[in-house]
């Protein structure tokens, strides 16, 4: 049997005394009689029916009132780390949407040098399905300042599986909901569309004034047709091209490999059989690729440092 004045360790790992059930207004005292408690002169707090604890006085707290939406609004004005009413911590005002405090927010922690470079940079991209869709959303993340992008289909239900749009899209022209989407992703590039079939002649046109052209369709004409065209007519010109992208896995068989101005990412070897579409993941991987390497040498090609390479 535990002696009178004997300290005990309670269930919270603390120690009390222990006065006995008939010594001392804390006699007998369990954890939850020490947690009600109050503070001001160790006086414990009364609780009523309805949940609402009453001080010393015997007044009964009101529930938390929820502040309006002008005391909300200079919570959020106030720099951050100054102490709100209250002793609350005021939050980070964040800029509007198209206001220059946005825009720097926006790039923000990049490398300036290549954000420069990016901002002046023009790539085309040759179709907007898989491949073309998900570089466009990678390229205007990245920053850069024009995409010039062609496509005549009309986005499919059967494309939501892979490419960048959404089920309210279905049905709309794919370069306008492209560019709907890329101007909700950045509002600070310039994203020129086309809607009309790349053939040889409209590819002279289209992508004329482009610093380097993404090949980007599913077929291999259409494949065979871009490469051949921009090679001859724009020979100084960077093309990156995409093979084999079909299935799944294999990732350590997915390359990038230069033939002159010609670059081609993906296996090269993986088709499609016919009526099977290629499946997100490896899609979203080649088209990763391309859009690095585009990064990449535009940056070269304004004699800049790659960072990392």
């Amino acid at each position: 049997m535990r002696g009178r004045g004997v300290p005990s360790r309670s269930r919270t790992g603390r120690y009390r005394r222990d006065h006995g059930p008939h010594h001392g207004p804390r006699g007998g005292e369990d954890d939850g009689d020490q947690a009600r408690r109050g503070r001001a002169g160790g006086q414990p707090q009364r609780v009523r029916p309805d949940g609402l604890r009453k001080d010393r006085r015997g007044h009964g707290d009101r529930p938390e009132r929820r502040r309006s939406r002008a005391e909300t609004d200079r919570a959020r004005d106030r720099p951050l780390g100054r102490a709100a009413p209250g002793g609350a911590t005021a939050v980070k005002a964040l800029p509007k949407p198209g206001s220059i405090g946005f825009a720097r927010e926006y790039f923000a922690h990049r490398d300036p040098a290549v954000l420069a470079v990016l901002r002046q940079s023009s790539v085309g991209i040759a179709g907007a399905g898989g491949l073309g869709s998900n570089v466009a959303v990678s390229l205007a993340r990245a920053g850069v300042g024009r995409l010039v992008i062609a496509d005549l289909d009309r986005v499919e239900p059967s494309n939501l599986n892979r490419q960048q749009y959404f089920v309210d899209q279905v049905g709309e022209r794919k370069v306008e909901a492209l560019r709907e989407n890329l101007l909700a992703i950045n509002p600070y590039s310039l994203y020129e569309i086309h809607d009309i079939r790349v053939n040889r002649r409209s590819a002279m046109t289209i992508f004329a004034r482009v610093d380097v052209l993404v090949e980007a369709f599913d077929k291999a004409a259409a494949k065979e047709m871009l490469i051949e065209t921009a090679l001859a007519k724009f020979p100084g010109r960077p093309l990156v091209a995409a093979s084999g992208l079909a299935g799944f896995g294999g990732n350590s068989r997915v390359r990038s490999r230069r033939l002159g101005n010609l670059y081609i990412c993906g296996d090269e070897s993986s088709q499609c059989p016919r009526g099977i579409s290629p499946m997100a993941p490896r899609v979203a991987l080649v088209a990763a690729m391309q859009a690095n390497l585009v990064v990449e040498l535009l940056v070269r090609m304004r004699g800049r440092h790659v960072q990392g390479q």
